[in-house]
């Protein structure tokens, strides 16, 4: 793609080179780098891409984009006349790189119907159920999320739960290509204040809660909601909303305040589609579960949508999964309330990976393995468990390192109240010491019975395990569908699902 035209209506300079330079495509990475390629330097938390200009050079970029505070603070340099240099302003470098990433691989969200969801607990399970629900009414569509990236039989890794720029569009525009019809995708906190998704042309967002979480980046909590905030002024259609969370309908109200602000500045505004939704079980939600019933194995309730009824089996227990596939429904009904295609949406609801997924045993346990790393997280899962409980839960759990420290203490006294045996353990710990941050959750641990404290996350599922009877229920959370854990920086391969069946299968 031609330099010109790439940068077109951008704040961007061109200040050495050609303007005619070609661009094969464009990398943050300089180790991606080939012949023809532009190469964005971009100062991040870790390390500063800047510094990497050289060898981007050498490996045959073509156009370097780099902050203005940078170029005015290079002597002349051995490479500025062997490339073409286009310089953004400093403040500004991520917009503008959302902006080039959506550029340079042709707008693909706008050939895509987009549906975008944020809030604290739930995007994971209900992105899953969004797209069971669209892929059984007869939408071919991909997945952007915390489990994996997914282009029709496609899977790749997912390292951010919410990609960056250059690979969020570029799965997009391979989802064109492979002629997807929708992309449900998980708008993260970071990645929406991080102006990751701000060039998406998102058709559909959805919010589903907001508890306490992140604030070891968002400065506090009212930055933490308007950073969700920020999804639903990208959104071009329907924005369907959680109005039984307080935070929800605080949503919910503002975006109609400011819908109605919109619509008397300029009245021709009011034949847009945009609209607010609620989903819940509030009398005046638009999508309202009534009727509601629990069992080990799964949940029921009567959706009622705007113009009918239909009865939803859900095979998933708790509360928690209610709401998400109310979500799920009331999106599928957005782009088209056929009952007959919300039928076979009902009827295609599957558990998702590491969200309350079972562990197969003959010892007569109850063993579920959650992604519950939250407080309320932890609190919706605990009281799925003691709802189907016969006799006592165990929980095994612990908290990550090098994130919000403030939830641990918080954690701690969740699982000191609502379960009969508290097993605390290593989450990832990542470059902290599990001593310090098992310290911290037993600062909200009253208890001094019932209670274990077993670093080793292995032998703490093991002892949960060893101790549980018949009846009991076990629930080992924090880490769901992870597939390591992550102590001193390195990652090691650790699954609890496989920790906790191994060890049934041989439990005498």
């Amino acid at each position: 793609m031609e330099l010109k035209k790439l940068i077109e209506g951008l704040p961007i300079a061109i200040v050495s080179g050609p303007p005619e330079a070609m661009l094969s495509d464009l990398t943050q990475d300089s180790r991606a780098v080939k012949a023809g390629s532009g190469f964005f330097a971009i100062q991040g938390f870790q390390m500063d891409g800047h510094r990497y200009i050289a060898k981007a050079i050498e490996q045959g970029a073509q156009v370097i984009f780099c902050a203005d505070s940078f170029w005015a603070s290079q002597p002349e340099v051995a490479w500025h006349n062997q490339v073409t240099v286009a310089t953004y302003p400093t403040d500004m470098a991520r917009p503008v790189l959302s902006k080039l990433a959506a550029a340079i691989n042709g707008h693909p969200s706008k050939a895509l119907t987009m549906v975008g969801l944020t809030g604290t607990n739930g995007k994971t399970s209900t992105a899953r159920l969004i797209s069971n629900a669209l892929v059984a009414a007869g939408y071919a569509t991909g997945v952007l999320g915390t489990i994996q990236n997914q282009v029709g039989e496609k899977v790749y890794a997912s390292k951010l739960t919410t990609p960056e720029p250059l690979e969020l569009h570029s799965l997009l525009r391979e989802m064109v290509k492979d002629n997807m019809d929708a992309c449900v995708m998980e708008a993260s906190s970071h990645a929406l204040a991080l102006d990751r998704v701000s060039d998406i042309a998102y058709d559909i967002g959805v919010f589903t809660n907001l508890t306490k979480d992140h604030l070891d980046f968002h400065e506090d909590f009212e930055s933490y909601y308007q950073a969700k905030k920020k999804l639903f002024q990208l959104i071009e259609g329907v924005a369907l909303i959680n109005t039984d969370d307080p935070y929800g309908r605080r949503l919910y109200d503002e975006l109609q305040a400011e819908r109605l602000a919109e619509i008397q500045e300029d009245p021709h505004k009011k034949g847009l589609s945009y609209r607010c939704q609620a989903f819940g079980l509030g009398a005046t939600c638009d999508f309202q579960a009534v009727d509601i019933g629990y069992s080990a194995t799964g949940s029921s309730y009567t959706l009622k949508t705007p113009t009918y009824t239909l009865d939803v089996q859900v095979p998933i227990p708790g509360e928690i999964y209610v709401y998400n596939t109310l979500a799920a429904l009331a999106v599928l009904y957005s782009l088209d309330p056929d009952p007959a295609k919300l039928t076979k949406a009902i009827e295609a609801f599957e558990p998702v990976p590491g969200r309350m997924e079972p562990v197969a045993n003959e010892q007569g346990l109850t063993v579920l393995v959650d992604y519950a790393h939250t407080g309320d997280a932890l609190k919706n899962a605990l009281t799925i468990v003691k709802d189907i409980a016969d006799k006592q839960v165990y929980v095994v759990f612990g908290c990550g390192g090098d994130r919000d420290r403030t939830k641990r203490p918080e954690m701690g006294q969740i699982a000191d109240q609502m379960a009969d045996v508290v097993l605390v353990t290593s989450d990832n710990p990542r470059t902290e010491d599990p001593l310090e941050i098992i310290d911290h959750v037993l600062e909200g641990v009253g208890r001094k019975d019932q209670l274990h404290v077993i670093p080793d996350r292995k032998t703490a599922i093991h002892k949960a395990l060893s101790l549980a009877e018949p009846g009991d229920v076990v629930l080992i959370a924090g880490k769901g569908h992870e597939t390591y854990q992550e102590i001193n920086g390195v990652r090691s391969a650790f699954d609890d699902r496989l920790i906790a069946k191994s060890y049934l299968d041989h439990k005498e």
